[in-house]
Formats: C-alpha cells, structure tokens, sequence
C-alpha cells in the first residue's frame, strides 16, 4: 500500500509513538488547521489525584507519561503518528493547550503544536534529534513558465470533418540547470508525472512541473534550506510584481522513503490557488533567460545582504493579497532608499544633496540614482530624473510625517508610487543581470508604458510638481 499523504483540513487519527522504550502508544489526531498550523490532539484519561483515590492499586500508568507532557510540559521534542496510511514524523513539538479535571480520573485532551512534518513509513532511528535534511525539494508558482520548460508535447491528427482522430502526447528530455551559493548546490529542473484514473473509467494525463531542490554536503534543518530558497522565491516575485508561493516540498533525504513529503508550518498556507495561474502575457515579464541562465541565478544568490535587506520591504509588500495607494510608495521608497546607498553616484546628483558645509546625499539622490540606472525611461513622466526622483521622496515624506501640511493627492500618490515599485523591482533583477535587464527593457517598452499610464497624461516638472502639458493649437502655430 503506498504511503498517504496529508492534506489541509483533514484529520488522520492513529497511534502516537514517542521513541522511549516501556510507554505505551496512545491515540491521536493530527490536522493542518488553516490558520494555526499542523495540531496534534491527544485524548488519554488522567491519573486520579492519590489524595483521592480509594483504590490507587486498579489505576495503572498506561496515561501517566502523558499527563506529564501537558501538565509538566515534558512533551517529546519529536514524535511519530502511525495512522492508516503510513507514518507522520512530526518534529519541533510545543504545548499549545492542556485540559483536565482538577482532581483528576476523567477525560483530558493536549493540543499540540508542529513545527514540520515528514510523511514517510520509514522513520529515523532515533527520534530525539532535530531534523536535518540533505536534500528538499520544492514546487513554487510560476517557476515552471518562468523558467520556460515544456514538459510535453500534443499532436492531434483529425477526419476529414474535422473531428478529433487521435492525440498523440511526447515528453520532452528533462531539462536542469545548477549553481552554487554557499555550502548548497541549487538545482531548477523539469518534472513530469503521470495522472492517475479517478472514479470509474480509465483516464490518462501528464502533469509537468518545475522543481527547485537545494542540497548539502552536511544534512541541514529545513528552516535553513527553505532560507535559501526563499531566495528564488523573491526573485520571482520581482520578475511578475504578484504573490508567489511555496507549492509543496520533499525529500530525498536517506533516513525517509525517496520523495516523503515534507510539510512545514510557514509554508504550508502560501499556495492561494489549488493549481499555479498561468500567466498570459509572458513577454510582459523577465524571465529565467533574460537574466542569463543560471549564471544570473548564481549571481542573484550571492548579492550582498545589502541587496537582501533593500528587496525586502517590496516583497513584504507583493506578497500581500491587498494594500493601500500609500503601503506602496512607502514600501519602493524604503528599498530605493537603501538601493541607492548601494549603487555609485550619477552625473549631476550633487544637486540633490543637502545644503550645508558639508552637503549630503538625500533620500531625493538615492532614488535618482536608481531611476537613472534604467537608462531614460523617466522621459515618459517628468522633465528631469531628479525632479521625478525629488516627487516621489515627498509624496513619501509627506505621508510619513504628520506636520509637513497637506496630505498629498491620492491619484499622485499612486501615480508616483506604481513608477518607484517599477523601478524598485527592476533595480532589483540587475543584480542577477545589468545586460540581460536592459536588453528587456529594450524589447520590452510596455512594462514602464503600463506604469506611466497611472499619471494620466500629467508629467512631473523640475520643481517635482505635477503639471498637464499644453497641446499646441493651429492658431498658437500661425502665431
């Protein structure tokens, strides 16, 4: 029989094995509650308080050791529930809720709470130690498109009609590519897997996917492989400016059946769709290619923590399912600002600096120098860099503290900050490709087209003021 998987909002109840020689199995249910996380319930009675107790001798110690994980907090760190369909490692458990009678003898219930849970009917041999992995293997939205795998190919033969004759279905090599970051070797590859029948009939399918797998020389906690593959997972969200999510994990880990599946608890809420959304318009979007292969990928992984903590803010932000006109121009200023620290300086940037003996850059420079970096795409929307680079530092400025007069225009404010976000995430992708972006941006014009729209015809002037052009008249011209 093969091993089962666990699935979001089901219950898998079975026998609780701690791993300590002479404690009896007790029952438990397990489920992934959507907004907790993986809990363990675990029922037993418990022990009459011997005050109290007329016949001590009839009541024996099949409960004891459970009482004391939830009235001492003395729970396992690891455990194991056998269930039906196989095994549920589970590891990094804490108490979350203890209830019992006062006196005792009766029903009494723990909760549970999981770090990360492996599905595997072959266990580890010892289940006191925390887990390591050597390997994780994970699903994440739009890497397959991203990546630009096929996975498989249709042919169809018609009658003369026009009707459907035959289908012919051929898979495509598996496509790979690996770099290094670090002690981990990252590997994105193509995948496919045939569907199976459901309910009567017969049925046959293929699923193709793309899976990202980071590996160790020395097995490694899985907070620390997901660590770094949240990396990937912030480059795409750069690349298409929307949520992306971690799909599912496992492992190929010895101490587990080959591809176990792993569940950890803050990843396992991300998917929002039960299928990745394909996304129409590909060319709209960098893609793996346009940031040269894996020689980008290995130079995304690298950057500096810099780079890390000035992408940050806007992938906090792109992985919220709403936020404000404001929450975005707060988000891309805070990365430009912290960019812009980390890029060198730009012709005539001086005149941005802050007056005094010593003049400084200002939160104005940083984001020029960003904005500058992208060659002359501002020329859409303002006058010069620095008095677009100036307006977006003020609408910023202006939102943030409460005694510089007038809250700014919520149309400015959103035209202003949909242009940083663009710039943010762009500035971002260079890191992975200085050449590879441009040529996109060459080859792509709409990206900052579709930006640019939210001004509404306005352009910004050198004072960093919105103002409407005036269209010339034919009697202006016989003027």
């Amino acid at each position: 029989m093969a091993q089962s998987n666990i699935e979001p909002n089901e219950t898998y109840v079975g026998l609780i094995v701690d791993g300590v020689e002479g404690t009896s199995y007790v029952p438990g249910a397990l489920t992934l509650e959507p907004l907790r996380g993986p809990r363990l319930k675990v029922p037993y009675i418990a022990p009459v308080d011997p005050r109290l107790d007329p016949n001590p001798e009839l009541h024996n110690e099949q409960f004891g050791h459970v009482h004391r994980w939830f009235q001492d907090d003395q729970i396992p760190p690891n455990l194991v529930l056998v269930f039906e369909g196989g095994n549920a490692c589970l590891f990094g458990t804490d108490l979350r809720q203890a209830k019992h009678p006062v006196f005792g003898g009766g029903y009494a219930q723990g909760t549970i709470a999981v770090d990360a849970i492996v599905v595997s009917r072959k266990i580890p041999d010892d289940l006191s130690l925390p887990l390591a992995l050597s390997s994780l293997i994970s699903e994440i939205d739009h890497l397959f498109e991203w990546a630009g795998f096929t996975g498989f190919t249709k042919t169809f033969e018609h009658h003369e009609d026009s009707t459907l004759k035959a289908m012919s279905i051929s898979t495509s090599d598996p496509q790979s590519f690996s770099w290094h970051a670090g002690d981990a070797t990252l590997t994105i590859k193509s995948h496919w897997e045939g569907g199976s029948s459901r309910g009567y009939g017969v049925s046959a399918g293929l699923d193709a996917s793309a899976l990202f797998e980071s590996s160790f020389k020395e097995p490694t906690g899985i907070e620390g492989h997901l660590q770094i593959q949240r990396k990937l997972l912030g480059l795409l969200v750069m690349a298409y400016g929307k949520p992306t999510a971690f799909l599912k994990h496992k492992t190929t880990d010895d101490q587990f059946d080959r591809g176990a599946q792993v569940i950890h608890f803050s990843t396992f809420r991300e998917p929002k769709e039960p299928v990745p959304k394909q996304t129409t318009a590909r060319s709209a979007y960098p893609s793996l290619w346009d940031i040269e292969g894996e020689v980008g990928l290995e130079r995304w992984f690298n950057k500096s923590s810099g780079w890390d903590r000035a992408i940050n803010p806007i992938i906090g932000l792109l992985q919220r399912d709403s936020h404000s006109v404001e929450d975005v121009i707060i988000s891309a200023m805070i990365s430009l600002e912290t960019m812009g620290q980390l890029l060198p300086k730009v012709e005539d940037e001086e005149n941005t600096y802050r007056p005094g003996k010593r003049p400084k850059p200002t939160s104005t420079t940083f984001a020029m120098r960003c904005i500058m970096l992208l060659g002359n795409q501002w020329e859409q929307v303002a006058d010069s860099p620095a008095g677009l680079a100036r307006a977006i530092a003020n609408n910023y400025n202006d939102i943030k503290h409460f005694d510089r007069g007038r809250y700014p225009d919520l149309r400015e404010t959103h035209a202003l900050g949909r242009f940083a976000l663009t710039v943010a995430r762009l500035t971002a992708l260079r890191q992975a490709s200085t050449t590879g972006i441009t040529e996109f941006l060459q080859r792509t014009p709409e990206v900052f087209e579709r930006t640019c729209r939210a001004f509404d015809g306005r352009r910004i002037n050198l004072e960093a003021e919105f103002y409407t052009p005036v269209t010339p008249t034919a009697a202006d011209d016989e003027a």
